[in-house]
């Protein structure tokens, strides 16, 4: 880099830079800057290098944007002379300087970079006044997958959380993404999480459902009289344990018997069906004990008479 001049140029004589590393403008800080702008000027120059009778955008096209937004046609820049990698260099540089360049819009700039100069990592990292693990971290983030990388860049999943699903298979790449994003995880929460799917454990465990407690009581209904024969020979149209057919309405038939020569050998009994649920049924017998020592007393005092 060598010469500098401050110059007036035509907004339309101006390209964009095609290294420029922000892939995502917020729309509605253009318009606030392009407001601020219109109120105070534009206080920072934009920074071009001249390209024949064009010039190509190094540094500012928030600010190149935002006067555009004006429709003004002429706009206050810094010309200088510079290499492509410098170009590339100044433009990652500024927005890395300035809020809002997501950590994969920053990783494809320096991967631009590397594919443009043939630099490895730790040159890349010396001319940044970086260390070469921390180029290195930000370029593990353009393994992850499309949605991943795009959730990054509108700022909804942090660096770290997202560091962590790299080597992850592409499907549970995006779930895990998802869950991290639906569950309002924390980047050590995510790194448990991202633990646990590379142990083997599914990414969305069937939940434990509880059975919330029957507001009513069960329904019950006494029977007096065996199970009638031809209800067995009706269809169902599905299984149930309190139906006659099957397994289940054998042993109803078994107990209404058992039932009826209790009663008529003259003991007090009743029997009860109770249905508490599709998968479960309970039988309840009652003796009326109270009534059959009457009886017996009865019986007793009139022996004793005799």
């Amino acid at each position: 880099m060598s010469h500098r001049r401050l110059a007036e140029i035509e907004i339309s004589r101006i390209r964009t830079n095609p290294y420029q590393p922000r892939k995502h403008f917020d729309l509605d800080q253009i318009r606030d800057l392009a407001d601020s702008i219109a109120q105070v000027g534009l206080i920072q120059p934009i920074t071009v290098r001249q390209s024949g009778e064009f010039f190509e955008l190094v540094a500012g096209e928030r600010r190149l944007r935002a006067c555009q937004e004006l429709e003004l046609e002429t706009i206050t820049a810094v010309v200088v002379e510079v290499e492509s990698s410098d170009q590339q260099l100044m433009a990652l540089v500024e927005n890395i300087h300035r809020e809002g360049l997501s950590s994969v819009e920053e990783a494809i700039g320096l991967k631009d970079i590397l594919e443009n100069t043939g630099w490895g990592q730790s040159e890349l990292a010396r001319r940044l006044g970086r260390s070469q693990a921390s180029v290195a971290n930000k370029l593990r983030l353009l393994k992850l997958e499309e949605p991943v990388q795009k959730m990054i860049m509108e700022g909804l999943l942090g660096e770290r959380a997202a560091r962590a699903l790299v080597g992850l298979p592409p499907a549970l790449q995006i779930g895990a993404a998802k869950r991290i994003l639906d569950q309002d995880l924390t980047a050590r929460e995510a790194e448990a999480l991202v633990s646990d799917l590379k142990e083997g454990k599914p990414l969305d465990p069937k939940p434990t459902v509880e059975v919330p407690p029957a507001e009513e009581e069960p329904a019950e209904r006494e029977i007096d009289e065996p199970i009638n024969q031809e209800a067995k020979k009706k269809k169902a149209s599905g299984p149930s344990l309190s139906g006659p057919e099957g397994p289940t309405g054998d042993l109803l038939q078994l107990i209404s018997s058992l039932v009826e020569s209790q009663r008529k050998k003259g003991v007090p009994v009743i029997w009860k069906v109770k249905e508490l649920a599709q998968s479960e049924l309970v039988v309840e017998i009652v003796v009326n004990l109270k009534e059959k020592m009457i009886e017996a007393k009865e019986k007793m005092e009139g022996e004793d008479v005799e």
